[in-house]
């Protein structure tokens, strides 16, 4: 059996007990100096990686911002083409008025009639000036203008069609030095 002797006096194992408590106090506060230091370190790099997100997203949403402004720009330049061909779409569809007119004067219009003019105002009158040799002829083509071939003794062209309502002859002359008929 073996017997604990204590050959220390008893203030000398106070004085221990007070020096391990001091080593085991200052690595306590060592530890939580380095815990607190890891802490604050990765608060700092936690604050540094939230930072740089957030300058990126930053970027980012100037980026898009300026994007979004090339978009409206091209939407605004897009409009602006679609009015220009709207434009030009009427313009070409009243030429293949015309066109579709034109064809269909040439078509009812008996050879001896010279055209000096054709005006198209904005309601759609159409006035013709020119000259043909006789009344006759005049007659006969105003009839043509006026769709009433049967009147005439003639047969409508099956590719011409009536474009013409309420044919009016405004004014009729005689040129004295050729002798044709002007209206």
């Amino acid at each position: 059996m073996a017997i604990d002797i204590n050959l220390l006096p008893q203030l000398g194992k106070e004085k221990e007990k007070r020096k391990k408590l001091l080593v085991i106090l200052n690595f306590s506060a060592i530890g939580l100096l380095v815990l607190t230091l890891l802490i604050l370190i990765g608060a700092f790099f936690y604050k540094s990686i939230v930072e740089k997100g957030y300058e990126n997203i930053q970027k980012e949403s100037a980026t898009q911002k300026a994007l979004l402004k090339q978009y409206e720009s091209v939407e605004i330049q897009l409009s602006e083409v679609k009015q220009r061909v709207g434009k030009v779409q009427s313009i070409l569809d009243s030429r293949k008025e015309y066109l579709n007119l034109l064809s269909n004067l040439e078509k009812i219009t008996p050879r001896k009639i010279i055209y000096n003019s054709l005006t198209v105002d904005d309601d759609d009158l159409v006035s013709l000036t020119g000259n043909c040799p006789s009344y006759d002829e005049l007659f006969g083509f105003l009839k043509a203008l006026s769709g009433e071939w049967e009147q005439l003794g003639l047969t409508q062209p099956a590719d011409s069609e009536v474009l013409f309502t309420k044919v009016e002859l405004t004014s009729v002359g005689r040129n004295e030095s050729t002798y044709d008929i002007t209206f």
